[in-house]
């Protein structure tokens, strides 16, 4: 058993919601052990809201 951890990135997180969309960067996002923060503090702000899944969609694709 591993510990799985990621390096987030804004580029990877645009490459991801352009292929599998907002539930494939919050599955990116929020799966791993750990998650270092590089330059997509608010992407993760955004996911950690309290706000609709859909709100959280278009601020995602707005800030990527």
């Amino acid at each position: 058993m591993g510990f799985n951890k990621r390096i987030l990135k804004k580029e990877t997180l645009k490459t991801i919601y352009q292929n599998e969309g907002y539930k494939g960067v919050y599955d990116y996002i929020t799966k791993p052990d750990a998650i270092y923060v590089g330059d997509c503090q608010d992407v993760l702000n955004i996911i950690y809201s309290n706000e609709s899944e859909t709100k959280k969609n278009m601020e995602i694709k707005k800030v990527l």
